[in-house]
């Protein structure tokens, strides 16, 4: 799987970073691993419904998400924060 980040992921996913700089390391990780494993149960992945088509979230920790689409192969991710924000 591959992963593009769009430029409103990138933006906040730099705020989000420069006020908690230990998140850096975990946002990788369960990128990694969600590349490795979707399916790992440590990501709680689950599709978000409502206004959403075909978007996807996962748990970076127990605050943080991250949603995405996937296409194929692809996984774009869309935004990032806690959730009360991108929900």
């Amino acid at each position: 799987m591959k992963i593009q980040a769009s430029t409103y992921y990138i933006r906040r996913y730099k705020k989000i970073i420069k006020n908690n700089p230990q998140l850096n390391s975990k946002v990788k990780g369960k990128l990694w691993l969600a590349i490795n494993d979707l399916n790992h149960p440590s990501l709680r992945l689950h599709k978000i419904t409502g206004r959403f088509d075909n978007v996807w979230s996962i748990s970076i920790d127990m605050n943080i998400r991250v949603i995405f689409k996937l296409k194929g192969d692809l996984m774009n991710l869309l935004d990032i924060g806690t959730h009360e924000d991108i929900y």
